[in-house]
């Protein structure tokens, strides 16, 4: 389990651009990790890591990976029925996904290596909260959810 919060990372992409509603309303392509860049547009989506624990067996085995995510919806201004679908289909996608596999692959200089992970994930905490840029006498708006994530290979 040597990759477990990469591959957690591109699970929670995948999962938010592979969404029909998230991909029917043009979103797809604005999930973004961490940071969103400076030219995107408004509304979008950003996932980052928290905090985290591992559960370890008898021994040095560890056999579960506990990261806790923020994913939220960003809005310029008040949140629009577009933010707020937005925040709806982040919890209703994370909120009790239980048991799914997913696999990432990745290029080693000896070769492609693919690795399989179960994912199950929970809200545990609301996010909301306005920010505010006071140069541009602008508010930004923050909805979604704090969500453990179990891991496991």
């Amino acid at each position: 389990m040597a990759y477990e919060l990469d591959a957690t990372e591109h699970w929670i992409n995948d999962k938010l651009t592979a969404d029909a509603e998230i991909v029917a309303a043009g979103f797809d392509e604005k999930v973004y990790r961490d940071q969103a860049p400076d030219d995107a547009e408004y509304p979008f989506i950003v996932f980052s890591f928290q905090a985290g624990a591992d559960v370890n067996a008898v021994g040095t085995a560890r056999i579960l990976t506990r990261p806790i995510y923020q994913i939220k919806v960003i809005s310029k201004g008040a949140p629009d029925a577009t933010a707020r679908l937005l925040a709806n289909r982040i919890d209703e996608i994370f909120q009790n996904a239980v048991a799914e596999t997913h696999s990432i692959t990745r290029t080693e200089s000896g070769g492609n290596e693919t690795e399989s992970y179960t994912f199950s994930s929970r809200r545990i905490e609301p996010v909301s909260y306005t920010e505010n840029e006071q140069s541009a006498k602008q508010l930004y708006y923050h909805r979604g959810g704090l969500y453990r994530i179990e891991v496991s290979d």
